[in-house]
């Protein structure tokens, strides 16, 4: 939402290790609620000459979904909200995932679909506008 002026200092990066995916964007949606969108991947399509059988190229880390789903998993801090002093987890962690890209569905090898994931945290006290905030994966 445009009400909150948040700057997020992102990623300790033990990103890679624990969640795979690409970590892409993070948002408030509220005072209480970020948004962190993962995307695994992108695929490289066929062009002349080749078929949807051998000529894309998928490139993919799959989302730890036992990490991301983990409140655990997550950190945050601020050195300006004196609420995030001390790190801080969310109380509650939810997730939505949609295909995003699509390939072969006869290629065991790779997976049938590429998924984006938004992994929604509530968090327990709320932003402050203005604020700097890190969040620790």
């Amino acid at each position: 939402m445009g009400r909150f002026i948040l700057i997020f200092a992102l990623l300790t990066l033990f990103a890679g290790r624990l969640f795979p995916a690409d970590l892409v964007r993070i948002e408030p949606l509220t005072d209480r609620i970020l948004c962190l969108t993962f995307d695994e991947g992108h695929i490289d399509y066929f062009s002349i000459g080749q078929t949807r059988y051998n000529g894309n190229k998928v490139y993919y880390s799959k989302l730890n979904l036992n990490a991301a789903m983990n409140p655990a998993s997550y950190q945050i801090t601020s050195a300006d909200d004196g609420a995030y002093g001390a790190p801080q987890h969310p109380v509650a962690v939810g997730r939505k995932a949609k295909g995003a890209e699509f390939h072969n569905i006869y290629d065991a090898a790779n997976p049938a679909a590429l998924l984006t994931h938004w992994i929604y945290l509530e968090l327990p006290q709320p932003l402050q506008v203005g604020a700097t905030y890190t969040v620790t994966l």
